[in-house]
């Protein structure tokens, strides 16, 4: 249940494997975070450390290229997969000491990493400041249009005989003892063999009925559109905020990070300071046209991974939920594994690290990417 991308790309999955999935959707597809996400496949720029995470963001990567094209196929729609490549720049020494050791340790393990020199960067990308000590080259961290791809996976899915029923609200899930056998609507009781709960920043709302802790906070994320005749720069430029250059001027600029509840309000001080950082980073953006301001919520688990897998005690139900600021990169190989749990019993890739039942920090939820 849940119809943003998460949920789609679990019932496309599901689908194309001959299983009709039916998704349940409280307002319309990609109506949260999946069309106010900025849409960046960032797996490598902003990853200190090699751990079962980072390699599952490298294998749902690896997937865009070839879904992209399956999708334009299927349903011809263009999802603007743009190789965009990410800049990562240092403006001080202790930030160049982190963004070199990670280009370091991801080129020694064979991935495209590349520390540039000022001078090389600025050939690379024009639009970065004077005070730049060089910068972190990602080229295969790129970027999709998440509404886009949101929608295309839903009606791809539909097209193979899924059903997506919007404006369709859950409200409980329906238990036979301890197995989970559907889910309860405010006008309907609908049966499944499996349920699969994908309800983003919401899913805490079912902790009681799924049975264990589930700590998953919405995280309000504040993004600024901003235009120029001619783009600012030439690749997504990534630092403590991100700006995405369009072909048409447009720039994404984003995001905060705020636990204030359900609130998608946008504020003064989250814009002020968006567009300080980013300035700062691309200078020609003071001259920019601010479009439009908005928030969104991101589902962000206490530890900062998603919860993926069967929950232990309640036979019928699967978890995929938590992303934080991954979940469109993730679409694609979350929705992979959960067909293959669902469809064979085992996933290719071993969900383990991120069972549903782990144990969870204390404390506030995390800031980082």
């Amino acid at each position: 249940m849940g119809g943003g991308i998460i949920g789609c790309s679990i019932a496309f999955h599901l689908a194309r494997a001959g299983v009709i999935p039916l998704v349940l959707e409280k307002t319309a597809v990609a109506a949260e975070a999946s069309s106010g996400g900025a849409g960046l496949l960032t797996a490598q720029a902003h990853t200190d450390d090699p751990d079962p995470f980072f390699d599952l963001k490298l294998a749902s990567r690896a997937l865009y290229p070839g879904l992209a094209d399956e999708l334009r196929e299927r349903v011809d729609l263009d999802v603007e997969y743009r190789q965009l490549g990410h800049v990562v720049p240092a403006l001080t020494d202790a930030e160049a000491g982190r963004v070199s050791a990670r280009v370091a340790w991801q080129a020694a393990r064979g991935l495209p990493a590349q520390w540039l020199t000022v001078a090389e960067a600025r050939e690379l990308e024009p639009g970065l400041p004077p005070e730049i000590l060089g910068v972190g080259w990602f080229p295969e961290d790129h970027h999709i249009n998440s509404t886009a791809m949101t929608q295309a996976l839903a009606s791809a899915a539909n097209r193979l005989g899924a059903q997506v029923r919007v404006e369709c609200q859950v409200v409980d899930l329906v238990r036979d003892g301890d197995r989970v056998t559907g889910v309860r609507t405010p006008t309907e009781t609908i049966s499944a063999s499996t349920v699969v709960l994908c309800a983003g920043a919401w899913s805490g709302e079912f902790e009681a009925a799924v049975g264990i802790p589930l700590p998953v906070f919405p995280a309000k994320g504040q993004i600024v559109v901003a235009r120029l005749p001619v783009p600012a720069l030439r690749h997504v430029v990534y630092a403590s905020v991100y700006a995405i250059p369009r072909a048409m001027g447009e720039h994404i600029i984003g995001s905060t990070v705020e636990y204030v509840g359900f609130d998608k309000g946008v504020t003064i001080e989250g814009i002020v300071d968006l567009l300080n950082e980013a300035t700062t980073l691309a200078p020609a953006l003071r001259e920019a046209e601010m479009v439009a301001g908005y928030g969104c919520l991101r589902p962000a688990s206490a530890d900062g991974l998603p919860l993926l897998g069967p929950v232990p005690g309640r036979p019928g139900l699967i978890l995929a939920t938590g992303h934080f600021r991954n979940g469109i990169l993730l679409a694609p190989i979350t929705g992979q594994l959960i067909a293959e749990l669902i469809v064979g019993g085992a996933p290719s890739i071993s969900l383990a690290p991120f069972r549903p039942d782990r144990p969870f920090p204390p404390g506030p939820p995390p800031t980082a990417p």
